[in-house]
C-alpha cells in the first residue's frame, strides 16, 4: 500500500540517528557509512541528522582528515549531543570542530541543563535542552524555554523515553504529563531512547536480563495530537499505554494532512540506535510503503 500523504508527512524527518549511542553503540565510521547509505535511498527521508557526542565528532574529524573520501557527498547533517554531566566548553568545542569541518553541517545541539547553556542559542541553530523528570523541575525549565522562543530563540525540550541512571523507564503517565505540560507552554518537543518499536509493549530488556515496557512511536504520534486537541493527561496516557496494533494504525490512517502537520509542529523528532526499527513495523502495519524503506547495497 503506498504511504499516504499524511503518513510521508508524519515521518518525514522524524527519526534522528543515534547508532553511536546506548544500546547500539555503533563505531563512528560504520555510523557514519550506513546514515550516507540510507540518504541515498527512499529511506532517507525519514531520518533526521546523525547524533554525534563530543568525542565522536573529534573521532570523525580525525578520520577525515586520514581519509576524505568517507564523506560520500558533501553536507551530512550532523546533531552534537552533550550527554549529562558534559562541560559547556566541550560542547561548544564540538561545534565549532563540526561547523569548520568541510562537508559537515550542523543542525541541531542537544545538552542537559547546565549553567549557562543558554550560550549556546548565539549559534543561531536548533537547542533541544533534555528536561528532568521531576514535573516541577521540568515546569520551571519548560517556563525558561517558553519565554527564550518569545524572544526568537530555536529551543526545544527533550525528555528521555528509556532508562536511565535518572530512574526507569517513564510510566505513561510521566510521558503524558510531558505530553501536556509542553503543549501548556507551547514548546515544541523531541524525545531520545527507547523507541524503538511503532506500539507500546513489554519487550526485553536493552540490559539483556528480563523485560521492560517500552513506549511506542505511533502511540507518542497520536498521544501528541489528542493534546494539541485538548485532552488532559490521563485521556494522554491511554493513548500511550494502548498496546493493540488495530486500532493505533486505523487512527493513523484517518489522519489528513492538516493533523499529520499539527503533530509534527509539537513533536519535533526523535533519537533511535536502530533508525529502522519502528518505520519497519509502521510498514508492518500498512502505514508505510515497505519500498520505501528498501535498503541500500552495503
Amino acid at each position: 500500500m503506498p504511504t499516504s500523504p499524511a503518513m510521508d508527512l508524519l515521518t518525514r524527518s522524524l527519526v534522528d540517528d543515534a547508532a553511536i549511542f546506548p544500546p547500539g553503540l555503533a563505531p563512528v565510521r560504520q555510523a557514519v557509512e550506513d546514515h550516507q547509505r540510507w540518504r541515498s535511498v527512499p529511506l532517507g527521508r525519514r531520518l533526521g541528522p546523525l547524533l554525534l557526542s563530543a568525542p565522536a565528532v573529534t573521532e570523525l574529524r580525525d578520520l577525515l582528515i586520514g581519509d576524505p573520501s568517507l564523506l560520500a557527498s558533501s553536507d551530512l547533517p550532523i546533531g552534537v549531543v552533550a550527554r549529562p554531566g558534559t562541560p559547556l566548553d566541550t560542547l561548544r568545542e564540538a561545534v565549532d570542530r563540526v561547523q569548520e569541518t568541510a562537508g559537515l553541517e550542523l543542525v541541531t545541539v542537544e545538552l542537559a541543563p547546565t549553567e549557562s547553556w543558554e550560550r549556546l542559542l548565539e549559534i543561531g541553530l536548533p537547542v533541544a535542552l533534555e528536561l528532568p523528570r521531576d514535573p516541577e523541575e521540568a515546569a520551571t525549565q519548560l517556563s525558561e524555554l517558553a519565554g527564550h522562543r518569545a524572544r526568537g530563540a530555536e529551543v526545544v525540550a527533550k525528555w528521555r523515553t528509556q532508562s536511565s541512571p535518572a530512574g526507569p523507564i517513564p510510566t505513561p503517565d510521566e510521558l503524558a504529563g510531558f505530553l501536556t505540560a509542553c503543549w501548556a507552554a507551547r514548546v515544541p518537543f523531541k524525545l531520545t531512547g527507547g523507541l524503538h518499536h511503532a506500539i507500546a509493549r513489554t519487550a526485553p530488556a536493552q540490559s539483556g536480563e528480563g523485560t521492560e515496557e517500552m513506549h511506542g512511536a505511533l502511540n507518542v504520534a497520536l498521544a501528541t495530537l489528542a493534546t494539541v486537541r485538548g485532552a488532559g493527561p490521563e485521556e494522554v496516557a491511554a493513548v500511550l499505554d494502548e498496546r493493540d496494533g488495530a486500532p493505533l494504525a486505523s487512527s493513523a490512517r484517518q489522519l489528513d494532512e492538516d493533523a499529520a502537520a499539527a503533530i509534527r509542529v509539537q513533536w519535533m523528532s526523535f533519537g533511535c540506535c536502530g533508525v529502522t526499527d519502528p518505520l519497519d513495523e509502521l510498514a508492518g502495519l500498512g502505514l508505510l510503503d515497505p519500498a520505501d524503506l528498501t535498503r541500500p547495497p552495503a
